[in-house]
């Protein structure tokens, strides 16, 4: 099969994600003679219709929250596959990825992409950096890169796009699992560091904190991302209390069960 653009789009509210993606785009680079397109879905104005087709292979990315495909990427419906095929690739922060890859996996296909390929793959957890620490490390980016490598190899060499479908694991188990409620919201926590920048604005990937005042205008709207707390150079934005112990108290205990390195699942 003939392969004409190779494109790495993805959502990353805190940069994991983009690291993963980044490190398919480098074991893509140079290795086929046609376009390679790196495309961020994170921002509001940048999630809006595409269309591919037949010599399309598109690598969509997205972390997983509440071991779901996050709320947001459920945009990704505005993508039109008409013929494209299709590589989902969830990035976990070292616990779960639950049903994420066959619901991403579910939403390419009915968006008309052929899914020939799928992946799990490891980076720091947004709620807590120690979870995951150090992910994608070397090792990750490496297994990225060869494992893109094979996705391109393997659509090149088939003769026709039925020889390509992966199955996913729980494909066809039934319902998701519920999607979890954001707990806390954060807030300008500590005002006397906060410099009034912006930052937090600029990086919220829903569009709710306010310019001037920094107030989440929409807290239901809120996805929980950390974007807006990554993004503050000062450490003045965190979650208010009691909000910010429980949720830290849940992740020391997830650390202590869930602390030792997982390895990422490929599927080709």
């Amino acid at each position: 099969m003939l392969v004409r653009r190779i494109h790495i789009l993805y959502f990353s509210p805190t940069g994991g994600t983009r690291r993963v993606a980044r490190a398919f785009l480098a074991g893509l680079r140079g290795k086929h003679a046609c376009e390679l397109e790196e495309f961020d879905l994170t921002m509001p104005e940048a999630r809006r219709p595409r269309t591919y087709g037949p010599g399309d292979l598109v690598f969509l990315f997205t972390p997983v929250f509440f071991g779901r495909v996050v709320e947001t990427m459920q945009d990704v419906k505005l993508l039109s596959g008409t013929g494209a095929v299709g590589v989902p690739v969830v990035v976990y922060g070292n616990r779960h990825y639950d049903d994420a890859m066959r619901e991403l996996a579910d939403i390419m296909r009915a968006q008309g992409f052929t899914v020939a390929g799928a992946g799990a793959f490891i980076a720091e957890h947004s709620q807590n950096r120690e979870l995951g620490r150090g992910r994608p490390d070397t090792n990750d980016r490496a297994e990225a890169a060869r494992f893109a490598e094979a996705v391109l190899r393997k659509i090149l060499s088939a003769e026709e796009a039925s020889t390509l479908p992966v199955t996913v694991p729980g494909e066809g188990e039934g319902d998701y699992k519920p999607y979890g409620a954001v707990k806390a919201v954060p807030v300008v926590a500590h005002p006397e560091r906060c410099q009034q920048c912006g930052d937090c604005a600029e990086k919220c990937p829903v569009g709710i904190i306010d310019p001037l005042s920094f107030a989440v205008t929409d807290p239901a709207s809120c996805i929980g991302c950390r974007a807006c707390t990554a993004a503050c150079p000062d450490g003045a934005r965190d979650l208010p209390e009691p909000g910010r112990t429980m949720i830290a108290e849940f992740m020391a205990k997830l650390l202590a069960t869930q602390g030792a390195p997982k390895p990422n699942l490929i599927l080709l």
